[in-house]
Order: C-alpha cells, then structure tokens, then sequence
C-alpha cells in the first residue's frame, strides 16, 4: 500500500478515460444533428432529450475517471497508510496475547522426562502452588544408599562402585557423602550416579545393592554354606573327622574315623563361604557338603575318589 497501485491500473485507467472521452465526442456530434433535425420538425422533443442526456452521463463518468486516476497517480492517502498501519499494530497485539495464553498455559519440564503421575484433567481450574504432574527423569539416575558411618566415609567422592539391580550389575560414580546421620536408620546416606546404556531400561524406585569389601582382623575358619547345620540355642555346627579307635593295623587308604560334631558362631559372611570360630582346631578333617547323611558317632570309612 505504501509503494502505491500498480503501473498497470494506472494505465488501465487512463486508457478507460481515453474511452470515455471519444464516446463523448460521438455523443456530442449526435446531439448537435438532433438539435438541427427537432428544428426541423423531423423528430420529437423527447428523442432530442435523449441525445442531451447521454452527452450528460459521459461527461459525469469522464469525471469520475480523471478524479480515479488522478487518485491512482498520486499513490495512497496518508491518511489511509496511517489508518492500515494502526489496524496491523492491533492485530500484531492480538497475536502477541494469544502466543502469551499459550505460553502461560504450556508446562515444560526442566530435564528429560517422562510423566508419572497426572493429577488433574485438561481443562481443569487449579490454583497456585498446586501439584499438576509428577516427572521421572529418564537421565542421570540416582543411587541412595544407607552406609554405617565408618564405611561410608571411607568412600572416595568419584570413585567408581558396582552395584547389583535386579540381577544386574551396573557401573555407578559416588556424587556425594551427605554429612548427616539418618535418625531413624541411623546411617550415613551415600549418593551414587548410575551409569547406563540407552538400551538398558531402569525402573525408579527398585532396589540397589551395595556390595563391599572390608578388612576385619578376626581369628577363625572359612567354611562352605554346605558343610553347616543348625544346633541348640542359635548356634550352628559342622561335622569333623577324628581317628577312629577301633581301627588296627588299617592302611592310609582304609582307615576308619568317627563323625563328632562341633558347635560353631557365624562371624560373618561372604557368598557361600562363612567365618566360623569355636572348638574346631587347625588340621581337623571337616565336612564340606552332605551334613544331613550324618550323625555324631557314626563310624566312615575313608575312600580317595578318582
């Protein structure tokens, strides 16, 4: 609109001007024969009118042409350019208002994601403060660990830990050591980040397991899962070898021994091996498996498998 109509109307209306005019003329040179031919008295007034009317209505369009492409030359009114300018700003604000709303009412979540929990419905009238979504990050996942103290600040802050998901060990970075005591699990809550392959999928809120490995100077036996059963008042037990003596002149291949039990205390223990202190002593002949095949005072009889 500012830059003004275009060259082609402008010669479109000059050329219908032009037109009017040479019907103008014709118009005119009509008149002037039916002005000589009513003196004469061979044709009537009212053909006569007509002709002055026709020559009337082309002067009025030869008129309104030259005004139109007077207007046309000269471009568009300021007047208009103003007008169309303010209209433009108003629609610019209208647009404006609406990417606002729209803005307002979208929720993007800080971190990638994924919805949990949606506790209201579309369209729905919440107030400030409430609780729309609930978000888990699908990234960077989480490990807390409750420690005893002295292990947990033996941790180095950025060493590597593995830690046991489901039957699955993953590889996890110690983030951070938080310098308070839990009060009710009186443990010291360590911080782990796992690291995980894309294909590997974790759900939130499984439970992980910490496996360490500490050095504790206690005398005792390591003995398998298998070789122990359970005695009176909470103890544990295994079955040892001892010399039978009804045995004479045997060889070492068919010697005979005596099945005795000893009562044992579980220290600690580690997969399938268990440390045991009690009356066992160094050199004693244990036995590793099979415990239920046995009873105390049984005599058995030595035999090499090959």
């Amino acid at each position: 609109m500012e830059a003004g109509p275009r060259s082609q109307t402008i010669a479109a209306a000059r050329a219908a001007v032009k037109d009017l005019g040479e019907q103008l003329q014709l118009a005119l040179t009509k008149n002037t024969r039916r002005k000589n031919l009513y003196k004469e008295g061979a044709i009537s007034r009212e053909q006569l009118d007509e002709s002055s009317n026709e020559v009337s209505v082309l002067k009025a369009r030869i008129e309104e042409g030259k005004n139109k492409l007077d207007e046309l030359s000269s471009g568009t009114r300021i007047e208009r350019i103003i007008a169309q300018r303010a209209l433009i700003r108003e629609l610019d604000a209208r647009i404006a208002d609406v990417n606002l709303n729209i803005a307002k009412s979208t929720l993007k979540a800080p971190f990638n994601s994924r919805i949990s929990v949606r506790r209201v419905d579309e369209g729905s009238v919440i107030s400030t403060g409430e609780s729309i979504l609930r978000l888990v990050e699908m990234e960077n996942l989480e490990v807390r660990i409750g420690l005893p103290t002295d292990t947990a600040y033996r941790l180095r802050q950025g060493g590597y830990q593995n830690l046991t998901i489901a039957d699955r060990t993953y590889r996890a970075t110690v983030e951070s050591i938080l310098p308070e005591v839990d009060s009710s699990t009186r443990t010291v809550t360590v911080v782990l980040k796992l690291e995980t392959s894309p294909q590997a999928q974790v759900a939130v809120g499984r439970i992980a397991r910490l496996e360490l490995t500490e050095t504790i100077r206690e005398s005792g036996y390591w003995l398998p899962v298998t070789s122990l059963a359970k005695s009176v008042r909470g103890l544990w037990s295994c079955y040892v070898l001892e010399e039978s003596s009804e045995q004479s002149n045997a060889s070492d291949n068919d010697r005979l021994f005596t099945v005795k039990q000893e009562d044992v205390e579980v220290l600690y223990v580690q997969g399938n091996q268990m440390l045991v202190r009690g009356t066992l002593q160094p050199n004693d002949l244990v036995i590793l498996n099979g415990s239920h095949r046995f009873v105390p005072g049984q005599l058995v009889r030595q035999s090499t498998i090959k």
